[in-house]
């Protein structure tokens, strides 16, 4: 290998995550006329199309469209395979009414709704919509009206000079910050996690834009602020905040029907008036109350109540060699043990989004939008436990991931049972 083939392959090992960032000699064939260099008409057509459609869903048809955009990378030489189709609809925020405020968070709003409802691609790009007020300005070096088919800021094929380092650096340093959210929810510090989560969200809003407005598209902030976006960092953080609210809102029933049963146990023990068989009984009626569990021989320890998490399960695999969930349910097309808090699985089997996900961009999300879709998981999530006391996903990392995006509260799992894990 000659020297210069060693230290391109070295530079692309240090840097492959940066590799994207640079620019092209030409605009994006699938979507740019090489000649007119103007939007290939069938695109044009169906991005003015979703933009009216997107109006019409927010109830805001009444209010004038100022000008219909395409932005960002796409719209620019600076494109990868990352890239969306930035569509602005631009508007004058006051026609809807005076507190522009309110209005912004109520279109940031139709368009979380609109993206998690819809995933529109064209040529393998998704299209990501915007509301803009007419008096916002642009940061970005390209923006074409697709109201007018003309160039409002042309731009340029210029090579960056990127700081690699300073880059990866910041990126780094607001990922740990990231990490520190994860870990007040996993110790469900619920109040905390969501108190960090929105100021760190704020600040990196703050700090890409300040990028912007000094340097541009190449800044360091953002082409850091990208590394999160690409890497799902930020999907991460606004997950938090979301399930540390439902957490913190919800009451856990099972906690409290375990507190109620050990003091009737305790009363039990203490009172000679309570017979043998009352206390079974009594036994048997608060267990009823704990979801699917099989009342027989073998899934019911005389001891304890039965297991319904995954630390019991594995508990009573270790020590009491019982199968607490055997027996397998069917609802839905799904066949299952029994439906485990999303959260619960995440927490114990150390599931980070992030590190865990093996796959494309695209797979991740339509994974995603069929769980929003049906409302549930068609595939269980197969756990295996073990003597050794160890347990593992066996099946359904993928799975597990895309039903926490989507929100959903709990899944179904089958476990396994070895004598190794």
């Amino acid at each position: 290998m000659s020297d210069i083939d060693s230290k391109y392959e070295a530079f692309i090992k240090e840097y492959s995550d940066y590799v994207d960032f640079q620019t092209h000699r030409n605009l994006n064939h699938l979507l740019w006329d090489r000649e007119s260099q103007k939007l290939k008409e069938e695109i044009a057509s169906r991005l003015m199309e979703i933009a009216q459609d997107f109006i019409e869903s927010a109830d805001v048809a009444h209010v004038e469209i100022k000008d219909v955009t395409f932005t960002g990378s796409l719209a620019n030489y600076n494109y990868s395979q990352y890239s969306d189709i930035d569509l602005h609809i631009v508007i004058d925020f006051t026609d809807v009414d005076d507190n522009v405020d309110l209005v912004k968070e109520y279109f940031d709003a139709k368009k979380a709704l609109w993206n998690l409802k819809h995933y529109i691609m064209i040529h393998g790009f998704e299209v990501e919509i915007y509301v803009q007020d007419e008096s916002e300005p642009h940061m970005s070096s390209g923006v074409y009206s697709i109201s007018s088919g003309e160039w409002l800021k042309t731009p340029t094929p210029e090579d960056p000079d990127l700081d690699y380092d300073n880059i990866k650096k910041k990126a780094d340093d607001l990922k740990r910050q990231i990490d520190q959210v994860f870990k007040l929810q996993s110790q469900e510090k619920h109040q905390e996690a969501m108190d960090y989560a929105e100021k760190l969200r704020e600040k990196i809003r703050k700090f890409r834009q300040a990028g912007l407005e000094d340097e541009g598209e190449f800044s360091v902030e953002n082409l850091a602020f990208k590394m999160l976006r690409r890497d799902g960092s930020l999907d991460t953080l606004a997950n938090v905040k979301v399930t540390s609210y439902d957490q913190m809102m919800s009451i856990d029933e099972e906690e409290i029907m375990k507190e109620h049963f050990k003091s009737w146990r305790d009363f039990g023990k203490d009172s000679p008036e309570v017979a043998v068989d009352d206390e079974k009984l009594l036994k048997e009626y608060f267990y009823s109350f704990l979801p699917m569990v099989n009342f027989t021989d073998q899934t019911v320890n005389d001891i304890t109540p039965p297991a319904s998490s995954i630390e019991e399960v594995l508990q009573a695999w270790v020590i009491d060699d019982l199968r607490v969930y055997d027996e397998v349910m069917q609802t839905d097309d799904v066949g299952y043990h029994v439906q485990l808090p999303t959260k619960e699985i995440m927490n114990v089997m150390g599931v980070d989004p992030e590190m865990r996900y093996s796959g494309g961009k695209i797979e991740r999300i339509n994974r995603r939008r069929k769980i929003v879709e049906t409302g549930y998981l068609k595939q269980p999530i197969v756990i295996a436990v073990g003597k050794n006391g160890k347990a593992s996903i066996t099946f359904g990392d993928k799975e597990l991931i895309a039903a926490y995006e989507a929100g959903l509260k709990d899944v179904p799992v089958v476990f396994e049972y070895h004598s190794r894990v």
